[in-house]
């Protein structure tokens, strides 16, 4: 666990990612807030960026298994902490999305 502010901001920027982005389908769904899909794909992009700039400085802010995975393979990122990478990736999604329920549902 000596990685641990690592996984921890992995877990945070993926819960920012996911909670910006699933807010938005689900406030555009339920409420009809937008009037296009633009709007939503607006607020996942700057979901993205807040939860890497937000990550950045304590974690590499791949914020998704795929690109931890795709990083692993061609060599810059280390393959043994790549289990818990996206372990905490996970976990991070799985909150938000728990939280949105919770909000929408």
């Amino acid at each position: 666990m000596e990685h641990w502010k690592e996984y921890l901001g992995e877990l945070l920027g993926t819960f920012i990612l996911v909670l910006f982005g699933c807010s938005a389908v689900a406030a555009a769904v339920v409420f009809n807030a937008f009037g296009s899909l633009l709007e939503v794909a607006i607020i996942w992009g700057i979901g993205v960026t807040v939860a890497i700039f937000a990550t950045r400085t304590i974690c590499p802010a791949h914020l998704n298994p795929a690109v931890s995975l795709a990083m692993a393979l061609v060599g810059n990122f280390d393959l043994k902490k790549l289990p818990a990478f996206i372990l905490s990736q996970f976990i991070g999604a799985f909150l938000a999305g728990a939280m949105v329920y919770f909000i929408f549902g």
